[in-house]
């Protein structure tokens, strides 16, 4: 029975996407337009440290070795990123260009899976969402994995409703492959799997030629990640973000309106899917056959399920960051646009059920979520306070020197790892420290200014006693968002 319902829901949906392509296209051109004209003007923002690290791993010979003791980014993205980098060049606007062409992507396939999957209405206003989500415009231009991580997880969404369908081999290996790439785009991606091995547990279980199908893929996809796994445990131990902080009580809430785009209390979006569902259940019983609740078991696992188990696991070893989690707000889209879908409303009832979700998401468009640091502005004022063979500029934290690299090195410079990126700041008579104090009392007599910059607050001492009876006194300081900068000139004056 459950395989002819699936058959006859298949049947159906290939019979209506057939009808409805030229109209999910002309959708599809509308919101990719939208989407690029709402992120491009961040296309000319200052890089910061991650996609400094990007665009240095981009300029360096390929190597596993190096992309892996640099970067807790697994290699998948680097692959994409030389291949990119060789044809178009490794500067931040053909790499952030690259995210923005693979975000426009995710919204087309977003918008083309959905509508198939859940109806053109669901698929509608999920792709509208995600074009104007302000969290996704401003990773939709990074030079960083996860446009590609929202991509491929929607590919394996693609490719594991295609094996409900019909499990033949041919998906099997699809959905293997791709699961199998997109782990090795993102650790934290494999969280965005969970949802498929809970529709399988929860609603197909019985389904023997499935289960074998969807086992077989998974194991397909853990043989293809081992080599790579394995590489990694023997040259790189700690593969995960252990710098962030455990999340407190407060972070679970924070992350749903970052991924939901909106000032809203997430509580308040949850009340409203209960209540559409609950309506929609007791006025047209019927919409939910026929697998809605399976559809919907999904999309909650997806888009709120997914957050909650990264919380959990962040007890341990931090991955809740929005970033991280950026693949999730797809689930939600998804999950919104089914519900309102389903509804049983009209007119302009549907049109303001529509507006419930819509609207707290349309007055985020504009801001922005996290500012980049403006390192270009700081060094450029770093740079009118150069005195030729006098000056040291110490930038603090040291992990900054990457970002600094990009601006006072000419891309042509020579360097076959990540510390000869480092070396070469040194002919620019730029230094890095993680304690700056102690480097400007060992400076010689020759120097007689330094500039600090650096993307924390500094709580250094003004003044800093020197071996020569000399000192270094604070003449200047500025500050640019998220950057700041502080000039010490030599003052020999005996005390």
């Amino acid at each position: 029975m459950g395989s002819t319902v699936v058959a006859r829901l298949a049947s159906g949906a290939r019979a209506e996407t057939r009808s409805a392509t030229p109209h999910v296209a002309r959708w599809i051109a509308a919101f990719a337009a939208l989407h690029v004209l709402l992120a491009a003007p961040a296309l000319s923002d200052s890089v910061w440290l991650d996609e400094a690290v990007t665009i240095q791993l981009c300029r360096l010979p390929l190597s596993l070795h190096t992309t892996i003791t640099n970067d807790a980014t697994p290699p998948v993205y680097y692959l994409l990123v030389h291949g990119w980098g060789a044809l178009f060049g490794c500067g931040d606007t053909g790499l952030r260009i690259l995210s923005l062409a693979l975000s426009v992507l995710s919204g087309a396939l977003l918008l083309t899976l959905g509508s198939r999957w859940l109806g053109r209405e669901a698929g509608i206003i999920a792709a509208g969402l995600f074009a104007v989500s302000n969290l996704q415009l401003r990773y939709a231009t990074e030079a960083r994995c996860y446009t590609l991580v929202e991509l491929l997880l929607l590919v394996s969404y693609r490719c594991f409703l295609a094996l409900l369908e019909s499990p033949t081999r041919r998906t099997m290996l699809a959905l293997a492959a791709v699961n199998a790439l997109l782990v090795q785009t993102h650790y934290v991606a494999a969280l965005g799997l969970l949802p498929q091995l809970v529709v399988v547990v929860l609603f197909r279980l019985r389904d023997h030629e499935l289960r074998r199908r969807y086992v077989a893929s998974q194991l397909g996809a853990v043989a293809l990640c081992a080599p790579w796994a394995a590489y990694v445990l023997l040259h790189w131990p700690p593969i995960t973000p252990l710098w962030l902080a455990a999340p407190d009580a407060g972070t679970l809430e924070h992350n749903f309106r970052m991924l939901l785009a909106t000032p809203v209390k997430p509580f308040w979006y949850v009340l409203a899917v209960a209540v559409v569902l609950v309506a929609t259940a007791l006025r047209t019983p019927e919409r939910l056959r026929d697998g809605a609740v399976e559809r919907l078991t999904l999309l909650a696992a997806w888009g709120i399920g997914v957050p909650f188990v990264a919380f959990a696991v962040s007890r341990g070893v931090s991955v809740v960051l929005p970033r991280y989690l950026l693949f999730a707000s797809l689930g939600l889209w998804l999950l919104l646009g089914y519900v309102a879908a389903l509804a049983p409303a009209r007119g302009w009832r549907k049109a303001a059920l529509i507006a419930l979700f819509v609207v707290p998401t349309l007055a985020r468009v504009g801001e922005v979520p996290i500012a980049r640091a403006d390192w270009r502005a700081a060094l450029a004022i770093a740079r009118e306070h150069v005195v030729p063979h006098a000056t040291r500029t110490i930038v603090s934290p040291e992990w900054e020197a990457f970002t600094v690299a990009y601006y006072v090195l000419p891309p042509a410079s020579t360097a076959a790892s990540m510390d000869d990126v480092l070396r070469n700041l040194g002919f620019e008579g730029v230094l890095v420290a993680r304690d700056p104090d102690e480097v400007i009392v060992d400076l010689p007599a020759t120097v007689t200014r330094v500039v600090l910059v650096g993307a924390e607050a500094f709580d250094h001492p003004a003044v800093l006693a020197m071996p020569q009876m000399c000192s270094f006194r604070e003449k200047v300081s500025a500050r640019v968002p998220e950057v700041a900068l502080r000039v010490f000139d030599r003052d020999c004056a005996l005390p």
